[in-house]
């Protein structure tokens, strides 16, 4: 009896003995595990304080290109604006000169206020781009005549092509539809 006692006790302890490795060896890997966790928290530390410079950098150059546009569109507008300006008295009023002014000389000048005024929109619309990108403007739909925009855009274009020695055509089928 004693030496199945014996036995069973020095069975124990060879157990008892391979517990304890196995409760060192996971000990260690939950060190292990804790420091890992432990270095990817600083890395998503680290990494959460450069998204952050780079958001900040990132509304700096934001705000950097709408004082850009807004400058640049006020700088352009006023010189266009005396454009058109002008434009428009030689065309509503061409007696101001005091002689008749030669019809190719008046269709050069309306060429001049089409395509000033078409400028003039073209800053508005950058403008315009520049307000809902920072969500501070709403787009409007409307109802266009998809004849009269590409009788515009030819007529804006016509002189360019003439003194290409191109002639420039367009034919559209005047049923079309306004479209939305």
């Amino acid at each position: 009896e004693v030496a199945d006692a014996a036995v069973v006790a020095t069975e124990a302890w060879e157990h008892a003995q391979q517990l304890v490795e196995e409760a060192r060896s996971q000990r260690l890997e939950l060190r292990q595990a804790e420091e890992d966790l432990l270095q990817a928290n600083r890395e998503q530390v680290r990494l959460l304080n450069r998204l952050e410079a780079l958001n900040q950098v990132a509304e700096e150059a934001r705000q950097a290109k709408q004082t850009f546009i807004t400058n640049v569109s006020h700088e352009l507008r006023t010189p266009l604006n005396m454009v058109i300006a002008y434009a428009e008295l030689i065309t509503q009023s061409p007696q101001l000169y005091g002689r008749r002014l030669p019809s190719s000389l008046m269709a050069d000048i309306n060429v001049i206020l089409r395509n000033s005024q078409h400028l003039s929109r073209l800053v508005d619309d950058v403008l315009d781009l520049s307000q809902i990108e920072m969500g501070r403007m709403a787009l409007n739909k409307d109802w266009v005549d998809v004849e009269e925009i590409v009788d515009t855009a030819a007529e804006a274009m016509r002189p360019l092509f003439q003194t290409k020695g191109i002639e420039l055509v367009t034919a559209i089928d005047g049923e079309l539809p306004p479209m939305y």
